[in-house]
């Protein structure tokens, strides 16, 4: 139960919420890291190279948006979406990245980020938003489920070498 003097927002991220992008971006990447399928993940899908730079262009493009979820004006989350054309012609919103620091999860926080890129694909013209979990995050699929969305693609995978690691936990 949260206290009820608690201001939650989510507002259109700024250049000088850069830094803290950055650190809740780090975070959010070791964290995912231990899921089933994280380094997979970070290694092909994840936002790649310099994150303050990968930020700031994103920032800077009309058909994406990076918002920032607030409790009273202290940034504890973070999300993104970019407008992807598909070749039938179809428009959707994709989204990126949603994360929550994790002493603020269960707040709404989450909900008012989704619902925000929600209304600005909307208002772009998407027919559908889509996003994605990690096979076994419980949480994140009860989360999407619980705003309406249903799970549409499975990725699957194989090791090939034995010389490659075995870097994934075991399955939940």
């Amino acid at each position: 139960m949260r206290p009820a003097e608690m201001e939650e927002a989510v507002r259109v991220a700024v250049l000088a919420d850069l830094p803290e992008l950055v650190a809740m971006a780090e975070t959010a990447a070791d964290e995912v890291r231990d899921h089933k399928g994280g380094q997979r993940y970070l290694d092909r899908e994840a936002r790649q190279g310099d994150l303050r730079t990968s930020f700031e262009a994103q920032m800077g493009r009309p058909d994406a948006i990076v918002v920032i979820g607030t409790i009273d004006e202290v940034a504890v989350g973070f999300s993104t979406a970019a407008i992807e054309e598909l070749p039938t012609t179809s428009t959707i919103a994709s989204l990126g990245e949603i994360w929550v620091l994790e002493g603020f999860r269960g707040v709404s926080i989450g909900e008012l980020m989704l619902a925000h890129i929600r209304a600005w694909a909307t208002d772009q013209g998407c027919t559908h938003l889509e996003g994605w979990v990690h096979p076994g995050n419980r949480h994140a699929k009860n989360f999407f489920e619980t705003a309406g969305m249903v799970t549409r693609l499975l990725r699957v995978s194989t090791k090939l070498t034995a010389s490659e690691p075995e870097t994934e936990p075991p399955a939940s």
